[in-house]
């Protein structure tokens, strides 16, 4: 973006409230913060932001509004579990999940999949209640961001769950990891 399409979408910023309340200082600040981004996405995420705060928004909170209008909405948990749960019907479990398409799943989901043992533990989950009950647990706590998931992990398998459907799944036995330190 250029310079001048900044200052275009820092002067709507601007005249949005009371004089004094959005100082040049702090415009200069945006302007070179803001440079890199891309102008529409800006422009809405700014409009988005001038309906729901009262006074000027931090600089952080443009970028939290730039990514959400970037990454589109975040589903809920109960979304989230009707996809699943059509995705399940439609794939099955001895099928790959679909990058692309109807039964495509974000990847906050697939995350939660993960955490949840992998597609074929969760395709073929015995209990329905309990499956959701724990796929809205798992879901919930895992955070917007890529790459924060790790402790969502640990809270949706017991310890050594995870060794085991990966020791099955690579063809190996069942024991535990302890019980073959102690063989070899």
């Amino acid at each position: 973006m250029t310079s001048s399409e900044v200052t275009q979408i820092i002067a709507i910023l601007a005249t949005a409230y009371r004089p004094g309340e959005f100082p040049t200082e702090r415009a200069e600040i945006y302007e070179r913060a803001l440079l890199e981004l891309d102008r529409e996405k800006l422009e809405l995420a700014v409009m988005r932001l001038l309906r729901t705060h009262k006074f000027p928004p931090a600089l952080a909170e443009v970028f939290e509004t730039y990514a959400l209008v970037e990454q589109g909405r975040q589903l809920d948990t109960g979304e989230a579990f009707d996809l699943l749960t059509s995705a399940i019907r439609y794939v099955g479990a001895y099928r790959p999940i679909p990058s692309s398409g109807r039964y495509a799943l974000p990847g906050r989901v697939q995350r939660a999949i993960a955490a949840l043992g992998g597609w074929e533990m969760v395709c073929l989950h015995d209990h329905e209640e309990s499956f959701r009950a724990r796929f809205f647990e798992v879901y919930g706590s895992l955070s917007k961001s890529d790459g924060e998931d790790r402790s969502a992990r640990s809270v949706a398998l017991p310890e050594g769950v995870s060794d085991l459907v990966g020791r099955r799944m690579l063809g190996g036995s069942a024991s535990s990891s302890s019980d073959a330190k102690s063989r070899g």
